[in-house]
């Protein structure tokens, strides 16, 4: 739970997907199986991929390609102010220039969304690392014993 104290608090009983590569989707193709196999790479030597994660990371990467064709597009017509200008008062570019400008925004905000779920950011990988070294703490001082809590008893 994002924003709450007991968002730190892990169930211990939630599920985890099988380790392992997924199995690239057949729609994978082109400029997006490159970025497959550059984040696979990424994400297992992050020890963050499960077989799981195939589809996710299929539309994330069909996103990435849209992203870029896109951002092409909007970048041919903002290299100078005099071209930006003149696009938006051109009656055929400016339809085109308004639509690439609301895609690459769209886009922009599906792409971190699941960029946040695969920890690609600095703040989401760093709330891994305080799970992981949590349970390292609890498991050295306490070795699994009730959770990392001991035993009113002991």
């Amino acid at each position: 739970m994002r924003g709450s104290s007991r968002g730190k608090y892990k169930r211990g009983d939630e599920p985890e997907g099988p380790p392992g590569r997924p199995r690239k989707p057949k729609a994978v193709t082109g400029a997006a199986a490159e970025y497959w196999e550059e984040l696979c790479e990424l994400l297992e030597d992050m020890q963050l991929l499960t077989r799981a994660d195939g589809i996710m990371l299929a539309r994330y990467c069909r996103l990435l390609v849209e992203w870029d064709t896109t951002m092409e597009l909007a970048e041919r017509f903002s290299l100078t102010a005099d071209k930006l200008g003149a696009a938006w008062m051109d009656e055929k570019a400016a339809p085109i220039l308004d639509k690439a400008r609301r895609d690459v925004r769209l886009l922009n905000a599906d792409l971190c969304r699941i960029e946040a779920r695969f920890a690609l950011s600095p703040a989401d990988r760093s709330r891994i690392g305080a799970e992981r070294s949590q349970s390292k703490v609890v498991e050295r001082f306490f070795g699994g014993l009730g959770q990392g809590r001991p035993s009113a008893t002991a």
